[in-house]
């Protein structure tokens, strides 16, 4: 068996470079957020204050803004306005790329300073990748997404 060396995971989420960081960093703090009992996944908001107000609704970049960054925007002085720098440009690429929609991603990411990416794919253009609805099967959602990370690394992305 042959194991892939890959690169740890940058502090924060404007310091990720490339889609498949990005979406592992994701990945990985949306486990993150699964376990703690504060957060509930809703991918409909990027963070939330929940409706009895005891707990914070994440999404896939919600997750990563909440659990790297430290920035919760379901405090009640937190707006998406707020957030610094290219983080929101970056949460967007991860809400595009928790679609499947790796084109409208690379779109995104090419256009963010300091950023370099391989040209896209045959494969990634027009969607090009389905992942299943977390709501509907969040195993197979999460399965999706490391498949996707897998070949954007394939495809040095």
């Amino acid at each position: 068996m042959t194991t892939t060396t890959r690169e740890p995971l940058p502090a924060k989420l404007d310091d990720a470079n490339s889609l498949s960081v990005l979406l592992r960093m994701a990945l990985h703090d949306l486990r993150e957020c699964e376990r703690d009992p504060f957060y509930v996944i809703n991918m409909g908001v990027y963070s939330m204050l929940s409706p009895d107000g005891t707990r914070c609704e994440v999404c896939l970049a919600g997750a990563v803004l909440a659990k790297r960054n430290k920035i919760h925007l379901c405090e009640r002085d937190k707006f998406a306005g707020n957030i610094p720098g290219t983080v929101s440009e970056r949460m967007i690429v991860i809400d595009f790329l928790r679609r499947g929609d790796v084109d409208f991603a690379w779109r995104k990411m090419v256009c963010l300073p300091g950023v370099s990416l391989a040209p896209l794919p045959k494969w990634a253009d027009m969607g090009g990748y389905r992942v299943k609805d977390y709501h509907k099967e969040p195993e197979r959602f999460k399965s999706d997404i490391e498949r996707l990370i897998a070949k954007l690394e394939e495809s040095g992305l």
